[in-house]
């Protein structure tokens, strides 16, 4: 079949001329390379110089602790994948190859990062003339979103170069003699797309139009299609054999289909993500088992609050029976929810799932180039290069159908700023073929086709700025307050902090959210009143943090972390009562034993059984290694003990996770003094920033400590 892509009718260049377009194209390509770079180098280095340095959170800390569990055990996989497998272990290769420092790790993904606009600029070209096609990858490599999630341990850095190499590939196949090594290569690449995110096999049907339209000759296309699927087959049947060897199910890709299914479609279901269990969103992660990702599997709350002991197999199959049930009883809420995540999906505004762009923008600057770099200026040009891609030949028709796959993909789920990312590739070459399609009608004079173009853009414009969010634009600004004082108080910056959760208190009371009683908004009610207590304590305003910790227990009362802090609260004030109620609830809910553990430990320091307190945190770790806490009070027991080399051993232990810099820093003092190690003591100390440690009573007295033994030492 022909390609019906309108071709330039001039003659056919001398080779020298030929060789000089070629030049000039390789230098267009290398400066979107350094665009991109250059501005995403700019972005990170005011990143890094900000209180989101080294921040790791959410799905963030389950790849960081993922990549290290693989580190440690030699890339072998103890748990079923819950989340996609092919990031962690990039990232441990990562960090084989630039070390564990985050800020290298962004700078890496970054370089992936520019290599994709170049890709997507490249592929442009082949719908486009080359200004159009520099003009849209220029875009590309300045994108908001493609900049920020360079710069955080998540997949989707991985994810959209791997798209933007597949889009190149399936470019050469529309417009160049096509042959086996591409047809291989799409396959290859679809498949380790969907080691990332499952359902980015559903390309896969996509890439099958393409080998069908490439070939007229039936065995060719028999042959194309079988080294497609072959190909892919290879990239994903070792993630097949590893759940089996370890849930002894079957499970393709992930175990997160039933999960993701009910999030969308649910009573609390509001068109984004939303959590579906109550207290803590992620399990205990025990020692050795931090593959898989299964902390954020929701099986401890169904065992715990619904009495089910689920397989990884059984709880996704659970999960989807009830999203089935959702559905048949609510057919219409159903429908309004799908209509409202399309609506979303083609949103100017981004949907948050961990932490806001907006948020980045307030401590980093911005993110992109202003209204160019964003889904704004993209998402209308894009939608006018879908309706008019039959222009755009095989190629054109083919980024129709791969745009619809990606939003089949993602609309029975809920739509994210992480999913919707995953759009902008396709967009960006479908904007190339919208302007490529008005020049050419300009330069026909052609009034008609114009004026259809400039009617579909309008329309799309219309539909890209509908304010369809409401009350969750009000409710991410509400909790964008509440994390930047979160940020600040991590920073050593109580003070900041409070002025940061009053602000958030103002627009809680403002859109009446302190009276909502939604569970989902109840827990970001609960989560706010518990920080805000935590840096008043940094305060010494003792009784006010107290206030606030029954505010945040009030709210979520399945929040172990929240009922256990309480509980020390309470004993800390002579209420041994209250407290010993609290400790004995532990039990029950999600992630509650190793914070039963901390509780006791605590009391234990206080009535100076260290033998005891080693004992209960040396546990609390063991059950759950990301309690950094926890961690730091048993190197302080092993001090206190004399059991320097012991404390030595669970700071190396502890210093592979991600402790926060300050408290890792102190104690690395502390263990270096009580080692004799003067040196190593004040170099830890002098890597303490500035202020840090201002009103966090904890890390001040464990600085002091270091420095008495320093003192005591002579050196």
């Amino acid at each position: 079949m022909r390609d019906k892509r309108p071709r330039r009718s001039a003659p056919e260049s001398p080779p020298r001329q030929r060789s000089s377009a070629a030049r000039r194209w390789w230098i267009a390509l290398a400066a979107v390379f350094l665009t991109g770079l250059l501005w995403r180098v700019a972005f990170l280095g005011r990143l890094f110089a900000g209180p989101l340095a080294n921040h790791l959170q959410g799905d963030e800390h389950v790849y960081w602790d993922w990549s290290t569990a693989l580190l440690d055990h030699g890339f072998h996989a103890y748990n079923p994948f819950f989340l996609g497998p092919l990031y962690p272990y990039f990232l441990a290769l990562l960090r084989l190859l630039v070390g564990s420092s985050t800020a290298r790790i962004a700078l890496a993904q970054s370089l992936l990062g520019s290599v994709a606009a170049v890709l997507i600029t490249d592929s442009a070209r082949r719908v486009s003339r080359p200004w159009i096609a520099l003009a849209v990858g220029l875009v590309f490599a300045v994108y908001e979103m493609a900049v920020l999630f360079d710069a955080l341990i998540l997949m989707e850095s991985l994810l959209l170069f791997l798209e933007a190499l597949l889009l190149w590939l399936v470019s050469r196949i529309s417009t160049d003699i096509p042959h086996a090594g591409l047809f291989a290569a799409a396959g290859l690449v679809t498949g380790l797309a969907a080691e990332c995110r499952a359902t980015s096999a559903l390309v896969l049907l996509p890439i099958l139009w393409m080998v069908f339209m490439a070939h007229s000759e039936r065995g060719k296309r028999v042959v194309s299609a079988t080294l497609v699927l072959g190909a892919f087959l290879a990239a994903t049947l070792p993630s097949v054999v590893l759940n089996a060897r370890a849930a002894h199910e079957f499970i393709p890709f992930t175990y997160n289909l039933g999960y993701n299914l009910y999030v969308g479609n649910s009573p609390r279901a509001n068109g984004g993500f939303v959590a579906i269990t109550e207290g803590l969103h992620q399990a205990a992660v025990p020692s050795e088992q931090a593959d898989g990702g299964a902390e954020a599997d929701g099986r401890e709350f169904l065992r715990k609050r619904r009495g089910l002991n689920l397989s990884p197999g059984q709880s996704s199959s659970y999960w989807s029976a009830q999203a089935a049930m959702f559905i048949r009883e609510q057919p219409a809420r159903t429908g309004a929810l799908l209509v409202k995540k399309a609506l979303l999906l083609l949103n100017h505004s981004e949907v948050s799932q961990i932490e806001s762009a907006e948020m980045y923008r307030r401590f980093a600057g911005p993110l992109g180039l202003p209204f160019l770099g964003s889904f704004m200026f993209l998402g209308p040009l894009g939608i006018a290069g879908a309706v008019l891609a039959g222009r755009g030949g095989r190629f054109g028709l083919f980024l129709r159908l791969y745009v619809l796959t990606i939003a089949v993909g993602i609309l029975p789920f809920f739509v994210t700023d992480r999913y919707r990312v995953h759009l902008v590739p396709p967009m960006v070459l479908l904007s190339a073929l919208a302007i490529e399609h008005l020049v050419a009608s300009l330069r026909r004079r052609s009034a008609i086709d114009v004026r259809r173009g400039a009617v579909v853009w309008v329309g799309a414009m219309i539909v890209t700025a509908l304010p369809v969010r409401g009350d969750d634009a009000r409710m991410e600004e509400w909790t964008n307050w509440r994390d930047v004082g979160t940020r600040l108080a991590e920073h050593g910056d109580p003070t900041g902090a409070v002025q940061a959760f009053d602000r958030a208190l103002e627009v809680q009371r403002a859109w009446r959210f302190d009276r909502d009683p939604d569970p989902a908004v109840a827990q970001s009610r609960a989560l706010l009143a518990f920080n805000y207590g935590v840096a008043l304590h940094h305060l010494r305003r003792d009784d006010e943090a107290l206030q606030w910790f029954c505010a945040a227990v009030r709210d979520d009362p399945d929040n172990s972390q929240f009922v256990r802090t309480l509980a020390d609260a309470y004993r800390a004030t002579g209420q041994q009562s209250a407290s010993d109620s609290l400790l004995r609830e532990l039990g029950e809910m999600v992630g509650g034993e190793p914070q039963a553990l901390i509780g006791e430990g605590w009391q234990a320091m206080r009535e100076g059984r260290a033998a005891d307190a080693e004992s209960l945190f040396a546990r609390a770790v063991q059950a759950d290694e990301n309690q950094f806490g926890a961690w730091m009070a048993l190197i302080r027991v092993q001090v206190e003990r004399g059991e320097v080399t012991e404390a030595k051993g669970t700071l190396d232990r502890a210093s592979r996770l991600r402790v926060p810099p300050t408290m890792l820093w102190a104690h690395t003092a502390l263990v270096a003094a009580a080692m004799g190690d003067s040196a190593g003591a004040r170099a830890a100390l002098d890597r303490i920033p500035p202020g840090s440690s201002a009103g966090d009573r904890l890390i001040e007295g464990v600085i002091a400590q270091a420095n008495a033994l320093l003192d005591r030492s002579g050196r």
